[in-house]
């Protein structure tokens, strides 16, 4: 019993349902209206989540992550050293709308998946369609 208590506490913790919502509602306006136009808000609903990526530090800084691996299905990102420029930070990119969402990952996550429906399911705005994010935080 022990040792099985030993086992499972070494084990990387997962996380990620809650990283990025699927969908927000947004609202937007017109700085200044040009003479002779009128403006009105589209009625297509919520903005959905269209793409996901990872920065070293906060993501004003613009220090964005390359995948460390990416195929068709997935894309992996392994981050070493993460504590140096303020930790590891998920941005979450959403259609019809410039505004990404942003938190900083918990320390000691080591790594992150992106898992991307197939091409069947569809694109949204040119972008495969997320599946789902997992994380995982090494042992402590």
């Amino acid at each position: 019993m022990v040792a099985f208590l030993m086992f499972c506490s070494m084990q990387p913790a997962a996380y990620g349902a809650d990283l990025c919502p699927r969908q927000i509602g947004t609202e937007q306006t017109l700085k200044s209206l040009r003479n002779g136009y009128d403006v009105q808000a589209d009625t297509l609903g919520a903005s959905k989540l269209t793409f996901v990526e990872f920065f070293d530090g906060p993501p004003a800084q613009l220090a964005s992550l390359v995948p460390d691996k990416e195929t068709i299905r997935f894309a992996r990102w392994n981050f070493v050293d993460q504590d140096r420029h303020g930790g590891i930070w998920i941005g979450c990119h959403y259609s019809r709308t410039r505004l990404v969402m942003s938190k900083k990952l918990p320390i000691g996550t080591q790594s992150c998946l992106v898992t991307y429906l197939d091409a069947k399911s569809g694109l949204i705005e040119g972008a495969r369609q997320i599946e789902s994010i997992k994380c995982e935080e090494g042992s402590h």
